[in-house]
């Protein structure tokens, strides 16, 4: 199998994906994974601007767009103004990765 084959079958390019809990640890791993993959990541985590940076960064280094939104996902009202966010800044929302 060609690798464009297979990229058309399970490449994530032009997808976004957001993940809760997504800077470090499991969800910084999911967060790669689906970058190196092709995929538009939003970390949605309630840890501080500067650690949202770090895995940013991270993403960034692989070639996909990232995002990070402060967001706690106790409150409903910071979900909602998370979900905007992305919506506002790649249009559409393709994967959920409910991880914090």
């Amino acid at each position: 199998m060609s690798h464009s084959y297979l990229d058309r079958m399970f490449g994530l390019s032009g997808k976004t994906a957001i993940i809760t809990g997504g800077h470090r640890g499991l969800g910084a791993s999911i967060a790669r994974g689906l970058a190196a993959a092709g995929a538009n990541v939003a970390i949605a985590d309630i840890c501080s601007e500067q650690d949202g940076a770090a895995i940013v960064k991270e993403i960034e280094a692989l070639g996909s767009r990232a995002l990070f939104i402060r967001t706690d996902v106790t409150d409903k009202q910071s979900v909602e103004q998370a979900v905007e966010r992305v919506l506002q800044e790649f249009g559409s929302i393709e994967i959920l990765v409910n991880n914090a």
